[in-house]
């Protein structure tokens, strides 16, 4: 097993000084980059805040993919049913329009799912380029 390299993530000083602890217990935005002169501190804090905007898109996209999923289950059961009892609501679709709708329905949600998944979710885990 491939140990991680954290070498762009900012490390936390486990024995700052008194004046760094004053910083940042008085200035609440201490952890901003544009609070840092040093490149390498704002690029690690910078990196800090893409990792986490990451997660949270990753949370939104797995709630959104969860309702995608339910919506397009009860739609093909609709449709399914509707085609199974034609008398009731009238409803008749020929053989192929109904295999179509099915199928490109299916295709449409699960491929937008996987473009999405891809971008999200990477070959080869966090690593940034």
């Amino acid at each position: 097993m491939k140990a991680e390299d954290h070498s762009d993530r900012l490390e936390l000083d486990l024995t700052p000084s008194g004046l760094e602890e004053e910083i940042a217990y008085s200035e609440p935005d201490i952890y901003e980059p544009r609070r840092w002169p040093d490149p390498e501190v704002r690029r690690k804090l910078l990196a800090n805040e893409d990792y986490e905007s990451d997660i949270k898109e990753k949370r939104r996209f797995a709630k959104f993919a969860y309702k995608v999923a339910w919506v397009w289950v009860w739609f093909l059961i609709a449709i399914i049913t509707l085609q199974a009892t034609p008398d009731w609501f009238g409803f008749d679709l020929p053989e192929v329009a109904f295999s179509l709708v099915v199928g490109s329905l299916t295709l449409s949600v699960f491929g937008f799912a996987y473009l999405v998944g891809k971008y999200l979710f990477p070959e080869g885990g966090s690593k940034r380029d």
